[in-house]
């Protein structure tokens, strides 16, 4: 019988408790709701609301640093500050959100050595144009980063890919980088 060791004895009508409940029947009381965000923890009908778009259950970490876009492509110009720009913009899709899987220096890796080859380069080219679209889907901002549109747009490239990643930090108030992407 469950609580003989300890003398005690179930309440009926209660799910029992102790060492003799199935883990299934316990529940830690700071367990629950101590991974939602600040001021939605025991409210489950807000979960929805924790991140604005589509992705209502992805994870929203820190907003990325908001760009001048003709900077980024003048600075582009030089031998290595593209290849700091690239990896810099897909680790800030990473840190922002759980739902965005990204290995920046992979990233960097298929525009440089993979461009002898140009498949790879295009491809995470492509993939990090997509990366910004889900972004903005899951900052609530309408998706309109095209892949193809970068691609075309040649040598002013940056300049559309800076300024569609822009577009998200926006929805936050384009506040300094790192800082917590909540809405106000």
């Amino acid at each position: 019988m469950i609580g003989e060791e300890s003398g005690l004895q179930p309440v009926p009508g209660e799910p029992p408790t102790g060492s003799g409940a199935s883990p299934s029947q316990e529940v830690a009381p700071a367990a629950v709701g101590s991974s939602l965000p600040d001021g939605l923890q025991g409210q489950p009908a807000d979960l929805a609301r924790t991140v604005p778009g589509s992705f209502s259950s992805a994870t929203v970490g820190v907003v990325g640093a908001t760009r001048e876009p003709v900077v980024v492509w003048l600075l582009g110009m030089t031998l290595i500050y593209p290849y700091i720009w690239y990896f810099k913009i897909n680790k800030e899709l990473g840190n922002f959100s759980s739902d965005i899987k990204v290995s920046p220096g992979v990233s960097v890796l298929a525009i440089t050595l993979g461009a002898v080859v140009l498949i790879p380069a295009i491809v995470s080219w492509l993939r990090t144009a997509g990366r910004i679209k889900k972004a903005q889907q899951i900052a609530g901002a309408k998706p309109s980063c095209s892949g193809v549109v970068s691609l075309l747009c040649l040598w002013f490239s940056s300049i559309y890919i800076q300024h569609q990643l822009n577009k998200v930090w926006m929805q936050y108030g384009s506040p300094p980088a790192g800082t917590p992407a909540r809405r106000g």
